[in-house]
């Protein structure tokens, strides 16, 4: 019937019309997915997209960022004040001239660096990574009048150890820093890169660390990085030399590195609690390399 075939055909029509828009919206979702995925990349931070240009990345990692950073660490550095806990302890191993490794944790970086660089504080290498963002780093660091020893992980950092162990032999009263829970982490643990350099030196473990208030910690970062405020109070703590035996079954290194962890730690609350007002006793002799006398008349506490 005509009737039929009229009412077969519209609905076939009304169908491919619902298939159509069907396709149309689904086609318009696609597109919107893309535009958000694409406008989540336009709103991607200035900087971060120049970054992800390697020429650009390298322009300022190698000579935009350094003289910034280095200013910027020499001037924080300079209102920082610092006290010393066991100042003694450095004095005489630098007295020996006797390998020292100066074990730190890597989230100790900043404050420390403002330290070790101080006059009369020694000469010290340090391991930087070999890697792009690396140079900016070893470049401050060089400024600041550390020897560099480049590499961090893997293969490099067994090659960086390698090195400072030829150079702490041939030159003597060259000490070695080194972050004790490596360049990775976990956060705190003690690696065996400090004791495998005390180890073929015939040197000591020296551990240190700080404390500071006001200050930032990125807990974001793997190793909480802490960056001292302006005019900050820093407490550097000095521990016991540790001993390292010629010789070390895996059992023997593994306890050892246990025992440096656990001073490390104990180190780390005596430096909290002396910037918290809770240690009881004098702080240890502080020398005025480290800086000028602090004006508020302490004389256990200085200024950069």
């Amino acid at each position: 019937m005509p009737g039929d075939r009229t009412k077969a055909g519209l609905a076939e029509a009304g169908q491919a019309e619902a298939g159509r828009a069907e396709a149309g919206l689904a086609g318009v979702g696609q597109v919107k997915a893309g535009q958000v995925e694409d406008g989540s990349a336009k709103k991607r931070p200035f900087l971060r997209r120049v970054l992800r240009f390697k020429p650009a990345r390298r322009f300022l990692l190698r000579r935009v960022i350094p003289p910034i950073g280095l200013a910027l660490i020499r001037s924080l550095g300079w209102s920082w004040r610092y006290r010393v806990l066991h100042r003694e302890r450095l004095d005489e191993l630098q007295a020996t001239k006797r390998p020292t490794v100066a074990g730190f944790f890597h989230g100790r970086t900043f404050p420390l660096l403002g330290f070790m660089s101080g006059r009369g504080n020694g000469r010290w290498m340090v391991m930087c990574s070999k890697s792009l963002d690396g140079d900016a780093m070893a470049t401050i660091e060089q400024r600041l009048g550390f020897e560099v020893i480049r590499g961090s992980s893997g293969t490099d950092g067994l090659q960086a150890i390698i090195d400072m162990i030829r150079r702490a032999r041939t030159d003597p009263g060259l000490g070695s820093c080194l972050a004790v829970d490596g360049s990775r982490g976990p956060r705190g643990e003690v690696q065996g890169g400090v004791i495998a350099i005390a180890q073929r030196t015939g040197g000591v473990v020296l551990p240190v660390t700080a404390a500071a208030k006001p200050a930032l910690v990125f807990k974001r970062t793997w190793d909480h990085t802490m960056l001292p405020l302006p005019f900050a109070r820093v407490v550097v703590a000095i521990g016991e030399p540790v001993e390292v035996p010629k010789t070390l079954s895996t059992e023997a290194l593994a306890q050892l590195c246990k025992d440096v962890e656990r001073r490390m730690e104990l180190l780390q609350e005596e430096a909290d609690d002396e910037l918290a007002g809770k240690r009881s006793g004098p702080a240890g002799p502080v020398t005025a390399a480290v800086g000028r006398p602090d004006p508020s008349g302490d004389e256990s506490a200085v200024t950069r």
